[in-house]
């Protein structure tokens, strides 16, 4: 299955679009002309045959898939397809607390938009956990983004418009610092 040019070239449909490779082409060549038209980094594409839907190996050839020249499907004008998954790209949340502990404001957590309020303020608690802030529970905490407050756990962070790089304000609900809290 492959329509190839007269110079045994294969050509390939990715994601809608076209692309001609020789059978010898190595899964990260198409990568690598993918990246070329497209911007999306090679290292962020999985592309999988349909039948077998795992990833192709980026060391492995085309003819070494079965992407090879055929006569008879040339002449039929079929084109292989593979697909492509591209992997989310992380985004950075800056962190903006009201009340206590401003010394931490600017800090950040690393995550992806599709996580959820509920793992998003685990991940805050955590990470104040680690700098000594023991005390600290998710219900201590009233998380925004702009004017929205963050207040459905099971919602993505991309619900709100938490997006690239974001501001979360973090307002600590209780009147004073927990014990144990250093300031």
């Amino acid at each position: 299955m492959g329509s190839n040019d007269d110079d045994g070239r294969c050509e390939l449909d990715i994601g809608g679009n076209l692309y001609s490779f020789l059978p010898s082409a190595t899964v990260m060549d198409v990568k690598q002309k993918i990246a070329s038209r497209s911007n999306i980094s090679v290292w962020r594409q999985n592309l999988l045959l349909p039948a077998a839907q795992t990833e192709m190996d980026n060391d492995r050839t085309l003819a070494s898939y079965g992407i090879i020249k055929s006569p008879a499907a040339a002449a039929g004008g079929v084109r292989r397809l593979l697909l492509l998954e591209i992997d989310p790209l992380p985004i950075k949340v800056m962190l903006r607390f009201v009340g206590y502990p401003t010394w931490l404001d600017g800090d950040f957590i690393t995550c992806y938009e599709s996580v959820t309020v509920r793992d998003f303020t685990a991940m805050i608690v955590e990470k104040l956990h680690i700098m000594g802030l023991l005390e600290i529970r998710p219900e201590d905490m009233v998380l925004s983004a702009g004017n929205d407050a963050l207040d459905d756990p099971g919602a993505a962070l991309s619900d709100y418009g938490v997006k690239g790089m974001s501001w979360i304000t973090i307002k600590f609900i209780r009147n004073h610092p927990p014990a144990g809290t250093r300031l």
